[in-house]
């Protein structure tokens, strides 16, 4: 777990196919210049935590298997009601006819990362304000251009699954208990 003080950025990045394996997942709070990356921008003066699954693998084991997770999650040190975002990377070679897969795809780990999380009790819905954000970096656009959540879809998920699914490069933090997408 890595710790990020009240000024600090988040960075995200994912150096797997650009380093064909060597190098994985990387949380930082200088922005990495020689890959686009995912930014979690501490507006709100917010001390938060980042959290590498890559090493937490063990988490993910259920039995023998193992459950396809995302890449990473940040989450506010303090508050009463807490946020927690967990980021799925998807770097799109050919982003016209890759996004719309690749967000499909990145959904269901996000939400299958989220249920592991809520079974062995990491989090909770009472305890935070859950967001799952994917980000496509190789693309200017935001990532949900072929996959487009109305307002309504958002606050629906909220109401009935208790999570905001957010599809961007770069989130905002207002608060311990809120991020919103920058456009």
């Amino acid at each position: 777990m890595q710790s990020f003080s009240n000024v600090d950025n988040g960075f995200a990045v994912d150096y797997t196919n650009q380093t064909g394996g060597k190098k994985g997942v990387v949380l930082s709070n200088i922005r990495p210049s020689n890959i686009d990356c995912f930014l979690l921008s501490n507006a709100g003066g917010v001390e938060f935590w980042g959290v590498n699954f890559e090493q937490c693998s063990s988490l993910f084991k259920m039995g023998n298997a193992k459950t396809k997770n995302c890449e990473c999650m940040f989450v506010a040190k303090q508050a009463k009601k807490m946020w927690a975002c967990l980021v799925e990377l998807k770097y799109c070679h050919d982003v016209t006819k890759n996004i719309k897969k690749n967000a499909f795809k990145a959904f269901f780990q996000l939400r299958a990362t989220l249920n592991v999380l809520l079974s062995r009790n990491i989090l909770n819905h009472n305890s935070f304000n859950i967001y799952l954000n994917i980000s496509i970096p190789s693309s200017s656009k935001v990532p949900f251009h072929s996959f487009i959540l109305s307002p309504n879809n958002i606050k629906h998920m909220k109401i009935k699954y208790g999570f905001v699914v957010y599809g961007h490069n770069e989130l905002k933090i207002i608060d311990s208990s809120i991020l919103v997408p920058v456009k």
